[in-house]
């Protein structure tokens, strides 16, 4: 009796373990998501901000708001607003831009 205990313990344990495995994954993204979010201090930023935030340049910002990629908010005169959604576009979609890329190398 006392094998048959010790061994379902111990294939609970194991699909336990498995299943924690399994979503370490969903976890990791999740906990990334999560930093993401805590460094946003606001919705929306202006083409120079969103240029320092991606790497890209403040000409690749403005070209993707004329040509669409970007849907932005309008704001006071000339300067439209990027959301902060469009920010996770641009990274999700171009990547960070090469002025991040130097300093992470």
């Amino acid at each position: 009796m006392d094998d048959k205990l010790i061994t379902s313990v111990m294939n609970l344990c194991d699909k336990l373990s498995n299943a924690i495995d399994a979503n370490m994954g969903k976890i990791e993204s999740l906990e990334q998501r999560v930093k993401q979010l805590e460094q946003r201090q606001r919705a929306e930023y202006s083409q120079k901000e969103a240029a320092q935030l991606t790497g890209w340049s403040v000409a690749a910002i403005g070209n993707w708001i004329g040509n669409g990629f970007l849907t932005v908010i309008p704001g006071s005169g000339r300067n439209p607003r990027v959301p902060a959604c469009e920010i996770d576009k641009i990274l999700s979609r171009k990547g960070y831009g090469p002025k991040l890329r130097k300093k992470a190398s």
